[in-house]
């Protein structure tokens, strides 16, 4: 995460410092998953070691969904939402 969020990433469209959105909470949730179901205990201190660097500036930042990285990829999640709303 770290090495991602020092530069700008336009096929993505963050900014520096936005990839420490990037699935965080879901991250979170596999170590938790791995110290429950396997008693893997370095899953969660991997974890905090990995987001433990993140500056405080990026800690607000959540990223919700994947960006889609295509034109095309674009245009279909426009689409998509267009009907879910």
């Amino acid at each position: 995460m770290e090495g991602a969020a020092t530069k700008p990433n336009a096929g993505y469209g963050w900014g520096v410092g936005e990839a420490w959105g990037y699935r965080r909470t879901a991250y979170s949730a596999m170590a938790a998953v791995l110290v429950k179901e396997r008693g893997l205990h370095q899953a969660k201190e991997m974890w905090e070691a990995v987001y433990g660097e993140e500056p405080e500036a990026c800690r607000g930042h959540l990223t919700a969904r994947t960006p889609p990285l295509t034109p095309a990829a674009r245009l279909a999640r426009l689409a998509i939402e267009s009907v879910e709303a």
